[in-house]
């Protein structure tokens, strides 16, 4: 579990990451033009990064509880 979990925390880095990369450049682009009057879309891509990386997280501390006797 602790190996699936470190995979699903890199993935949902990464995809955080694209989501930054994908807001900054839109801001360099010049946000002052967009119309006010649509309503904007639901931010999916950094909701499923940060989803992906707590998952990740919570898999890790989960491989961890093992009882030795």
């Amino acid at each position: 579990m602790k190996k699936i979990g470190i995979i699903v925390l890199i993935v949902g880095i990464v995809v955080m990451g694209v989501a930054a990369y994908k807001f900054i450049e839109q801001k360099k682009r010049g946000s002052e033009e967009q119309v006010q009057d649509r309503s904007l879309p639901f931010p999916w891509l950094p909701t499923v990064g940060a989803l992906l990386t707590a998952g990740g997280i919570i898999m890790m501390g989960s491989g961890r509880v093992r009882k030795v006797r």
